[in-house]
């Protein structure tokens, strides 16, 4: 009697382990910012980014093992730049893309030709939007449920913040009206 208890024991342990390391959050469903419905039953495995911005993330939230290809403008962190590319942010190439058989492809709205292609196909496009900080931190948090790295998520968004508040804290001494502002083009 004794054992079967132990075995039971054991078994709801496993179980519960399973849900606090969040591998029981698979289906996981959601719409993307062109309200495409997503499901994934499993995490992702073959991973296009098209995006660097999500690129980076990705690989922030250590999910790059992910991630199979990404455009000639991806260099940050300098392991983006080890992974195969499928042509420039603005003219990827759906050959090479097809040759690394993703099942998901990050896009931008600027993707039209990728869309068109993938339209039909079980591979999953997914377009995230980041336009204020809001966004960019529910962009994280989805991006750490799609590739089962919550903790690391809200680790990314901590330092982000943490990084946002030290340069706060540094202009607060300079009047509003004498602060200079700054945009970076790319």
């Amino acid at each position: 009697m004794k054992f079967y208890i132990s075995i039971t024991l054991y078994i709801v342990m496993f179980c519960l382990s399973l849900t606090s390391f969040g591998l029981a959050d698979y289906p996981l469903s959601f719409k993307d910012a062109d309200d495409r419905a997503i499901l994934f039953e499993k995490r992702p495995a073959r991973v296009v980014s098209l995006v660097p911005s999500v690129t980076e993330i990705i690989f922030s939230i250590n999910a790059g093992d992910a991630i199979q290809g990404v455009t000639y403008h991806d260099t940050y962190p300098s392991e983006a730049s080890l992974k195969e590319s499928a042509g420039g942010f603005f003219s990827p190439s759906v050959e090479r893309i097809r040759k690394m058989k993703p099942d998901v492809i990050f896009i931008s709205d600027l993707h039209e030709t990728v869309i068109r292609s993938y339209k039909d196909t079980e591979c999953k496009l997914i377009r995230l939007s980041m336009k204020n900080t809001e966004e960019l931190y529910a962009t994280i948090r989805m991006l750490g449920r799609i590739f089962d790295r919550k903790n690391e998520a809200e680790k990314c968004i901590t330092n982000i913040r943490t990084a946002l508040d030290h340069t706060a804290k540094k202009i607060s001494a300079i009047p509003r009206g004498e602060r200079k502002r700054v945009i970076r083009l790319m």
